[in-house]
C-alpha cells in the first residue's frame, strides 16, 4: 500500500504549507504528495491531481481534506465512487469516518452538499459586493491607488509611513 495525499489552494498568494505538515504528520512521505494552486471551482485545471488519479492503484490510500479535492457535491461522490471502483481508500485529515460504511458516506455527503453551499454563498456575497460598489460608482478590483488614503487593513504603521501627511484618527483604525 502507497499513502499519497493531496494538498491544493485557492490562489498563488496563498501557502500550502499548513496542508502539507498535516500530511508528513499523517506518514505520507513528502515525495508522494500532489500540490495544486488554483481555484476551488475550476476541477478541471488542477494537473497534480490528474497526475495523482493516474498514479493509484488498488490497496493505495490517498489523504487529504475532502474539500480540497473539490467543492462540488457531484464531483466528490463520483471521485468516492471511483476511489472504490480502483480499491484505493479516501481517508481525510479533517472528517476521521470509514467510508466503507453508510454512516461514513453519509457524512460525506452532507459535508460535500455543505461545502458546496459554503463556495457558493461565497460567490453570491462577492457578486452583491461588487453590484454595491459599482451602483456607487465604485471602482472594482485593484484594491487601494497609491495617492488614495490607506485602506482600513493598511493602517499599519509601516504602511502610514509613506502618507506622514495625513492625519490619521486612532480610533477609527486599528493600531
Amino acid at each position: 500500500m502507497t499513502r499519497y495525499g493531496y494538498a491544493r489552494v485557492s490562489t498563488k498568494d496563498q501557502k500550502l504549507d499548513r496542508q502539507i505538515e498535516a500530511l508528513v504528520n499523517a506518514g505520507v512521505p513528502y515525495g508522494h504528495i500532489y500540490k495544486d494552486k488554483v481555484t476551488g471551482a475550476k476541477d478541471g485545471d488542477r494537473t497534480q491531481q490528474k497526475r495523482l488519479f493516474k498514479k493509484m492503484k488498488a490497496g493505495d490510500e490517498v489523504v487529504e481534506s475532502w474539500e480540497r479535492l473539490t467543492r462540488s457535491t457531484r464531483q466528490l461522490l463520483n471521485y468516492d465512487l471511483m476511489f472504490r471502483n480502483l480499491g484505493v481508500k479516501l481517508t481525510s485529515l479533517k472528517q476521521p469516518v470509514d467510508l466503507d460504511t453508510a454512516f461514513g458516506r453519509f457524512v460525506l455527503g452532507t459535508h460535500a452538499c455543505t461545502a458546496e453551499l459554503e463556495r457558493d454563498l461565497i460567490k453570491q456575497r462577492q457578486a452583491e459586493g461588487i453590484a454595491v460598489k459599482r451602483s456607487h460608482g465604485g471602482n472594482v478590483g485593484g484594491g487601494c491607488r497609491r495617492e488614495a488614503l490607506p485602506c482600513a487593513g493598511d493602517a499599519h504603521p509601516r504602511h502610514l509611513r509613506r502618507h506622514r501627511h495625513l492625519q490619521i484618527d486612532p480610533v477609527s483604525h486599528p493600531p
